[in-house]
């Protein structure tokens, strides 16, 4: 299960069910239940029963629980937390994410056009936006590459599709890995970047085992405007990243 990272207070959205979109204010967190209370959503009719002061009885609305799966934190809402927390007195030095990059290695494929074509749609489907084959720019002999010759797929994210990709990931494919523990923390470039690897695509809810031709990893890259690593660690832990145990 993913870890519980909200408190009252916060401003979410919610990203599936009948108010899929709406942002509001958390009213009550719940998180033995993994089940938050969002203000105006799944509001539900409760009778209320006839009493000496209200003979007539009635009904009240009143907002009922729903997942933590099902909202996500908005990143207004956390860039004062964030603030705070690094000491920064201008709000436009707050660390932001920028965008994602998906990346497979082909080598294994250079020479199955079918293998290529297939984990480019498996990556497009993961992502949500078409991903691109890398060619190889010059020929290496000793790798037995030739100039032109597919040799990677990647995509880059931005915006709300960044945004939902990296909740699809925390919330559902990284707990769905066997045994997980959580990230590792030693993946920071040194200029506030973070990359980390996972071995296999069958994680993520779109991919189909029947229609994959080769089970294989890929690396994902999270690009900020933080400066040192220390600052783009604690955005990525704010925004929800499962970091494993152990010291920043």
């Amino acid at each position: 299960m993913a870890k519980f990272n909200f408190k009252k207070g916060d401003i979410v959205e919610v990203i599936a069910g009948d108010d899929k979109g709406t942002k509001a204010e958390l009213l009550q967190v719940m998180p033995k239940k993994n089940k938050v209370i969002v203000k105006g959503v799944r509001v539900a009719k409760k009778a209320i029963k006839p009493t000496e002061q209200n003979p007539q009885g009635g009904f009240l609305n009143k907002e009922m629980p729903v997942d933590a799966s099902n909202v996500r934190k908005v990143y207004l809402a956390l860039k004062p937390e964030l603030q705070a927390a690094l000491g920064i007195a201008n709000t436009m030095q707050t660390p932001k994410l920028e965008k994602v990059i998906i990346s497979v290695g082909c080598g294994f494929a250079m020479k199955d056009n079918k293998l290529i074509q297939s984990i480019q749609d498996t990556i497009s489907n993961i992502a949500g936006q078409r991903a691109s084959v890398v060619v190889a720019r010059k020929s290496v002999a000793g790798f037995k590459v030739r100039e032109g010759m597919p040799v990677g797929v990647k995509v880059t994210l931005r915006g709300a599709q960044m945004y939902d990709f990296l909740d699809k990931l925390i919330s559902v494919s990284l707990p769905r890995q066997k045994d997980f523990r959580g990230i590792p923390r030693n993946g920071f470039d040194g200029r506030g970047n973070y990359n980390f690897g996972l071995t296999e695509q069958l994680i993520f809810p779109e991919v189909d085992y029947d229609s994959i031709m080769q089970i294989h990893g890929m690396n994902i890259t999270v690009v900020t405007s933080a400066t040192a690593d220390r600052d783009a660690f604690k955005l990525l832990e704010m925004v929800g990243m499962p970091f494993a145990k152990g010291r920043e």
